[in-house]
């Protein structure tokens, strides 16, 4: 609903280079993109506090949860950087390449799906999708190297 409030309140700026559909999926993919990262960085961890469904079948202590398996807080950070960074680096990439990595890679949609959502070929497809991975892992390479 709220992708086509956006579209609604935006008409006036909408450029007759692209496609409608285009800008559409444009709005929603950045509005979930938008969502996932407010999400993100709101969610809470608790340590003592057990999960849903371990509680419903094992109720825990504090003792026993700290000696669980579940990653320890370095570990969880450097995860959470880690998606961080590849979200960034997705966030990078052209238009041009990021909608059709994130109509098949993120979203599992085929190549086919992808070259009708899109108004290219299925080969296009294959090549931006080629693309953008190389770019997204240079960009994650350089980030490390740099580092």
């Amino acid at each position: 609903a709220e992708t086509f409030v956006r579209v609604y309140r935006n008409a006036a700026k909408f450029q007759p280079r692209a496609k409608v559909s285009t800008w559409i999926f444009t709005i929603a993919s950045n509005l979930c993109r938008d969502h996932a990262r407010k999400a993100w960085r709101h969610k809470v961890f608790s340590l003592f506090a057990p999960d849903a469904d371990s509680r419903e079948h094992n109720p825990t202590t504090p003792e026993s949860r700290l000696a669980d398996d579940q990653p320890n807080a370095g570990e969880s950070l450097a995860l959470r950087e880690s998606v961080a960074e590849a979200l960034a680096a997705v966030d990078a990439l052209p238009l041009k390449l990021k909608s059709p990595f994130i109509l098949q890679v993120l979203e599992e949609k085929s190549q086919r799906e992808c070259a009708q959502i899109l108004g290219i070929s299925e080969k296009a497809v294959e090549t931006r999708v080629y693309r953008a991975r190389k770019r997204i892992l240079n960009t994650l390479e350089h980030k490390r190297t740099s580092s």
